[in-house]
This record gives structure tokens, C-alpha cells and sequence, in this order.
């Protein structure tokens, strides 16, 4: 595993250390694909010009943050 998991309880001889293919916590937005697990409240700005449409969403990804989106709110964009 990948150190995210879903739903799923089990129980651990150790409470610190889950059993092989397990995990400690159940965060992963997306158990079935394991090139997304994490999520977060994300901004559009659709034409990479670094201004944000002021449209959020909660986005499912994995290591980096997916095109066409930002973290951070900017100055509203009127063409995004």
C-alpha cells in the first residue's frame, strides 16, 4: 500500500501497526485507483493564466494538483 486507506475496519494485533494492506487511516478519496488519494477544496482557472474563475470543488488526486485547477483563490477571472 500507499499509506491511505478507505472504509474498511480491521482489527490489528498492534493498534500502531496495520496488517499488509492496510492502513492506519481512511482518507483515500478513491481506493480503487491508486494514482489518487487525496482530495481537497480546489479553484478552476481553465486558461492557466493564474486568475480563478471563483468556482471551488473538491477535487480527488494524487501527487501533484490536477491541470486547470489551483489551490489558492485569486482575483476572479472573466474569461476562465
Amino acid at each position: 500500500g500507499f499509506g491511505f486507506g478507505s472504509l474498511v475496519s480491521v482489527c490489528a494485533v498492534n493498534a500502531s501497526t496495520p496488517p499488509a494492506g492496510y492502513s492506519l487511516n481512511n482518507t483515500d478519496c478513491a481506493p480503487s485507483d491508486n494514482t489518487k488519494w487525496q482530495s481537497a477544496t480546489l479553484y478552476v482557472d481553465a486558461d492557466f493564466d493564474g486568475y480563478t474563475s471563483g468556482a471551488s470543488t473538491v477535487t480527488c488526486y494524487g501527487a501533484a494538483i490536477p491541470a486547470g485547477y489551483v489551490a489558492t483563490l485569486t482575483a476572479i477571472d472573466c474569461n476562465d
